[in-house]
C-alpha cells in the first residue's frame, strides 16, 4: 500500500507526491529503445522519454484519474441514447437497453471517444510546447 501512495523519496522534488506503482504495461516502453523525441533541447529514445513520464507522474493513480473522463463521455452517450429511444422513438423500457446490435449507438460512441480523443490531442500539442514528456503527460 505504501507504494500506492507513493515513495516518501520523490516527495521533495518538483511534484511532491512521489512515484507510485508504475501503470500496467509501462514496462514494455523499457523495451523501446529507439526513436528521437525531443525533450527541452535534447533527443532522446522513447525508453528514456517514458522513464522521464514516470518520474513526473506518469503511474497507477495518475492512470485511475484517466479513466475518469472516459466513464462520463460513456455514461453521458449512452444516457441520451437511452432518453433518444425512451421519449423520442417511443420504445418500451426493453427496447432501450443499450447492446452491441444497436447501430446507431455504435456511432455515438464512435464519434463520441473519437472527439473527446482529438480534442485532448490537440490540447496536449499546444500546451506542451513541442516537449515530449509534456506532451505525453497532458494526454491523458
Amino acid at each position: 500500500m505504501s507504494g500506492m501512495a507513493g515513495s516518501s523519496g520523490g516527495r521533495g522534488q518538483a511534484t511532491g507526491r512521489g512515484s507510485g506503482v508504475p501503470i500496467p504495461f509501462m514496462q514494455l516502453f523499457l523495451l523501446c529503445n529507439f526513436g528521437e523525441l525531443l525533450v527541452e533541447q535534447h533527443r532522446q529514445t522513447l525508453a528514456t522519454v517514458m522513464t522521464q513520464v514516470f518520474q513526473n507522474g506518469y503511474d497507477a493513480r495518475f492512470g485511475a484519474a484517466m479513466t475518469i473522463p472516459i466513464l462520463v463521455n460513456e455514461l453521458m452517450i449512452h444516457t441520451l441514447w437511452v432518453i433518444k429511444q425512451r421519449f423520442y422513438e417511443k420504445k418500451d423500457w426493453k427496447d432501450c437497453i443499450p447492446t452491441d446490435k444497436h447501430a446507431d449507438l455504435r456511432m455515438m460512441l464512435l464519434i463520441g471517444h473519437g472527439t473527446l480523443c482529438l480534442m485532448d490531442g490537440a490540447d496536449a500539442a499546444i500546451r506542451s510546447g513541442g516537449n515530449a514528456v509534456a506532451f505525453i503527460l497532458r494526454l491523458t
